[in-house]
């Protein structure tokens, strides 16, 4: 049986294999390498573009267009990364954070 953890984690607080939200695309390349595939730009929810990094088949990481900073952090897979709140432990993670302008 899978399980999710859903939380509200202010954006200073979170970090998942060494990113956080607001890291350059330049930084998380440093950190992981060239990714797996880089997606086209899309259409945002705020009007925007986003496109993404894959690492693999369960690690994605995703860019605003505009300022090539992350946005949101997907994995689905137990594949090893390391958060720095100890005490969660999920199958499971998906932050997205919302822009407002």
């Amino acid at each position: 049986m899978a399980s999710c953890v859903f939380a509200a984690i202010p954006d200073s607080e979170f970090a998942i294999g060494g990113i956080t939200i607001g890291s350059s695309a330049d930084y998380v390349q440093s950190i992981y390498g060239e990714p797996t595939h880089i997606s086209d730009k899309v259409p945002n929810a705020e009007g925007g573009y986003s496109y993404s990094y894959a690492y693999g088949s369960s690690f994605y990481i995703f860019f605003d267009a505009n300022t090539n900073v992350v946005t949101g952090i997907f994995s689905t897979a137990n594949n090893g990364l390391t958060n720095s709140i100890q005490d969660v432990d999920a199958y499971c993670t998906y932050v997205q954070r919302n822009v407002v302008d």
